[in-house]
């Protein structure tokens, strides 16, 4: 029954199981990986029974991310960007009503959660995290021993056991990332960050499923912890989970009821980390600067806020610490000056999908510093980046903001 909904409104958006299949997993799956294109396909392709509901639903969740505006204004009928994620929200609340919490509807949940925050609802978007945040505790995700037992198992039940282990991180993950925009950030996250002793994700490579390789996981024996920062063998999605850590951690710090003097100190211990943590993708990355995007930015946002802060709960007599300060937002701002350069360079209106989805959030962070310098030290090339920004911001805004 679902899934003859599901087809249906589909073939309203002009796309193919295969185009979704492709544009998922070449592109969003890359900043979120969530799924394992091979329990996926395999589960598709399986000719013994109708795709369950709650895959089904997880089937929308993807068409909904990868649906284009240009594609879905023309239709007859017409299903528009907005009717198509209203259609998805209703269908996943009818299903999530009937059946248990399954790993299938907590990936459904932060795609829809994922493409709120695109579109720019944060709010809505914390809603949907504290509906997947639920079902992921009700099923365990969170326990780390899950993983240790997967791993010790034939290759389709170690896969599950990884694929479920990057759920738990999208969950925090993405949480994190929404708590950044909303306006009252003195709100706690509802899900545990997992310890410094706790396995780090994997990129679950799509690569590796076309390849037909045994597994879409990457072949660790001993595979790397959070607190492996220096460690060699650590995935993108890895990474990413190491600058959430340190982004929750700041926020952490600002939640907290401390004197100004020892907050000032925590912030500036984590400016340290930053840093440090911001120095070693660099050099991990080369010449390919979008290897590690999802985790840059991450991190890049977090530095901001430890300055940002430091700047606003310090007196301006002090000078050093206010020069260090503004030197670290310049260099934040300069490094997505040059990301935006970079993809408005590469970048065509078909692939903005490239972009991680905190693009717009972090791009305006740029434009504001930009615009709030260019008062008291205006310039051509202020001009000029502050130009590159906002189209890079046009062009993602186009691609996601649809009303």
């Amino acid at each position: 029954m679902v899934n003859r909904q599901v087809v249906g409104i589909i073939k309203q958006t002009q796309l193919s199981i295969g185009d979704i299949n492709a544009r998922f997993f070449r592109h969003f799956h890359c900043w979120l990986p969530v799924i394992s294109p091979r329990l996926f396909r395999e589960e598709y392709e399986c000719d013994s029974r109708e795709p369950s509901a709650d895959f089904s639903i997880l089937l929308l969740a993807m068409c909904l991310l990868t649906a284009c505006p240009a594609r879905t204004t023309t239709l007859s009928p017409p299903m528009t960007l907005d009717a198509l994620y209203l259609t998805t929200r209703m269908l996943f609340a009818q299903v999530q009503a009937l059946i248990p919490a399954s790993t299938r509807l907590v990936q459904a949940g932060l795609l829809i959660a994922a493409y709120e925050y695109a579109c720019g609802r944060p709010q809505a978007a914390f809603i949907s995290m504290g509906t997947c945040a639920r079902m992921a505790h009700s099923m365990n995700l969170d326990r780390n021993t899950n993983l240790d037992k997967g791993l010790l198992l034939g290759t389709a039940s170690r896969l599950k056991a990884v694929e479920e282990w990057n759920v738990w991180w999208g969950t925090v993950i993405l949480e994190r990332v929404i708590l950044l925009e909303l306006t009252h950030q003195g709100r706690s996250p509802m899900t545990k960050h997992p310890s410094l002793h706790s396995y780090l994700p994997s990129d679950l490579d799509y690569d590796r499923c076309l390849r037909a390789l045994p597994s879409d996981v990457e072949p660790f024996e001993d595979p790397p912890r959070l607190s492996g920062v220096h460690s060699k063998n650590v995935t993108r999605f890895g990474r990413q989970a190491q600058a959430t850590n340190l982004l929750d951690q700041v926020l952490s710090v600002l939640r907290m009821d401390m004197e100004i003097d020892q907050t000032i100190s925590e912030l500036r211990r984590l400016d340290a980390e930053l840093q440090a943590f911001l120095a070693i993708m660099t050099i991990e990355c080369g010449a390919q600067l979008g290897h590690y995007c999802g985790a840059m930015a991450t991190a890049i946002r977090a530095l901001v806020l430890v300055h940002q802060n430091i700047l606003a709960n310090t007196e301006t007599t002090d000078t050093l610490l206010h020069q260090n300060s503004r030197a670290a937002l310049e260099t934040a701002t300069k490094i997505m000056v040059d990301v935006a350069y970079h993809h408005i360079t590469h970048l065509t209106p078909h692939n903005v999908d490239a972009l991680p989805l905190c693009c717009s959030y972090n791009l305006r962070v740029a434009m504001d510093h930009i615009e709030n310098q260019s008062r008291h030290f205006p310039g051509t090339q202020a001009s000029k980046d502050l130009a590159c920004l906002m189209a890079l911001d046009r062009a993602f805004c186009m691609r996601w903001r649809t009303s």
